[in-house]
């Protein structure tokens, strides 16, 4: 085809062509700049809304935790109660254990009369014991040493009265055993 048109004519027709290309990018980058718009406004406007709903939740359990705030100061002061309870029982002697342990290798025919206690782990304890022979306070003295709580045994003296024997026997604690 042979274009006959003068080239003024086709210098407009060329930039009209130009001109509507432009003027359609135009109107795409405007539609592409609402649908952006609405977007981010619609983004925006729900946010805020789970904005509020967090500032309303936080509100609400920042009450609640008002609320427990006795329960708090009790428990604590519980807690402290229970940790003294535990600390003055690590700490203290459990001269049960000592009984216990004398129950078990305490031998036939010797029986206890006495215990001296002193509150104290480290010191020994002295336990007044009758049996009906020597040999059986020594039976009781071995036993004794035996356990495995008990460091040291000692009879002090062994006396006969009328039918039976009484000795004085201390009994020294391993460390920390009697706790």
């Amino acid at each position: 085809m042979i274009n006959l048109l003068s080239p003024d004519i086709k210098e407009q027709m060329h930039y009209a062509k130009l001109n509507r290309r432009v003027l359609g990018y135009l109107r795409m980058l405007v539609l592409v700049l609402i649908v952006l718009t609405a977007i981010f406004g619609v983004t925006l406007y729900f946010l805020g809304q789970q904005a509020n709903a967090l500032t309303r939740d936080v509100a609400d359990k920042q009450q609640t935790i008002a609320s427990h705030a006795p329960n708090v100061k009790k428990s604590r002061e519980a807690a402290d109660r229970l940790t003294a309870i535990k600390t003055i029982q690590s700490t203290q002697t459990r001269f049960s254990l000592l009984l216990d342990d004398l129950a078990k290798v305490l031998p036939q025919g010797v029986a206890i009369v006495s215990i001296t206690l002193t509150g104290d782990d480290t010191k020994p304890v002295r336990v007044t014991v009758t049996g009906d022979s020597y040999n059986s306070m020594l039976a009781f003295r071995d036993a004794a040493a035996n356990s495995p709580r008990i460091s040291g045994v000692d009879l002090e003296n062994i006396a006969q009265n009328a039918s039976s024997f009484q000795s004085s026997v201390v009994i020294g604690f391993k460390p920390g055993q009697a706790r």
